[in-house]
């Protein structure tokens, strides 16, 4: 299945954010989260939007899966619970 996922991100660069598709683990397993790929640019006139898209397992449902953008780069980790993260549901 691909999960498609629209995001505005205004004046912020697409390279400074990553997009990931996440899910709580299974049977005590570990959680899913898969990078999503930035397909194309929304047209708009007032903000910067961009469809990220990913596949994901046919073994889950899609309300299985939350989407979720955090500020990213490649030299600094950012812990899953940061308080600052809000997440979609």
């Amino acid at each position: 299945m691909l999960f498609p996922v629209d995001v505005f991100l205004g004046e912020l660069d697409p390279g400074a954010v990553r997009v990931e598709l996440f899910a709580e683990g299974q049977e005590c397993g570990e959680p899913f989260r898969q990078p999503m790929e930035r397909s194309w640019q929304i047209p708009s006139r007032t903000t910067r939007g961009y469809m990220y898209m990913t596949p994901t397992p046919a073994t889950r449902p899609a309300d299985h899966f939350t989407p979720w953008v955090w500020p990213y780069h490649t030299k600094v980790a950012l812990p899953l619970e940061a308080n600052q993260i809000l997440w979609q549901k």
